[in-house]
Order: C-alpha cells, then structure tokens, then sequence
C-alpha cells in the first residue's frame, strides 16, 4: 500500500484535497447562503419559510459536494461553487435592502391568530393533570 501511495503525483493529491475542501467548506456556504436567501424570499410566516430554507439547504448541500467531485477539475470545483454564491448573497442583499427581512409574523403573532383572522377557530385542549392519570391506568 505504501509502494502505491507513494506513486500518485504530488499535483493529484492536491487536486483531490481541493475538491474536498471545496465540497466542505464551499458546500456549507452555497447551503447557507441557499437557506437564507429562500427564508427572506419566500412568501410564508418567518417560522415557516426558516423550516423550509434549512430543509432545503439539505438538498444544496447534497448537490454542492456532489458537483465538487463531478468536476473535471477543482477549478471547475471552486467556480461552481463561488459563481452561486455570490449570486445569493447578491440575491440576500437585494432582500435586505428591500426591508424584506422585517417581515412575517411576529413572535406574539401565529397560527391561531392566522386561522382566527381567517374565521376557523380553534378548540382549547385541556392537559390531564396526575388525578386524571388514574383513569388511563386500567
């Protein structure tokens, strides 16, 4: 194993460790700049549009490491990653000085007062206390 080892160019070695860097830390930046660009661009409440911008950022993460190693080469790597990075955080920026990200729900704010506003009322559960316990217990 160390015959072979020692047979690989210093050059690919590198282009491998470059494209695992990229897939790393490139990945995690597509991924993060994915998820805030869709949380302040989607039109649901702040809590709803956080969920779906980190699941999402799942999916990007998954594609931005499997591009990486899909890449002919490392710079092809790198620019695949950098171009939509800068291109969300360009996207997140217009966002921002839209005021965009001031709005949504506010934390007093949620889906009881959305189903109230929107004539569905909601019907209070009341918790089981330790006496009521005993009528479960068979």
């Amino acid at each position: 194993m160390k015959g072979k080892l020692a047979t690989l160019p210093m050059s690919y070695r590198l282009a491998v460790t470059s494209r695992v860097l990229a897939a790393v830390f490139g990945g995690y930046l597509v991924a993060a700049l994915a998820s805030v660009t869709l949380t302040l661009w989607l039109p649901l409440s702040r809590a709803e549009a956080v969920v779906t911008g980190m699941t999402i950022s799942f999916l990007v993460y998954l594609v931005a490491v499997l591009w990486c190693f899909a890449c002919r080469t490392a710079w092809s790597a790198w620019v695949g990653l950098l171009v939509p990075s800068v291109i969300l955080a360009t996207i997140s920026g217009a966002a921002r000085g839209l005021g965009w990200h001031e709005r949504g729900l506010s934390s007093g704010d949620g889906l009881a007062a959305h189903l109230d506003r929107t004539g569905v009322r909601l019907v209070a559960v009341r918790d089981f206390s330790d006496r009521d316990a005993g009528v479960f217990q068979g």
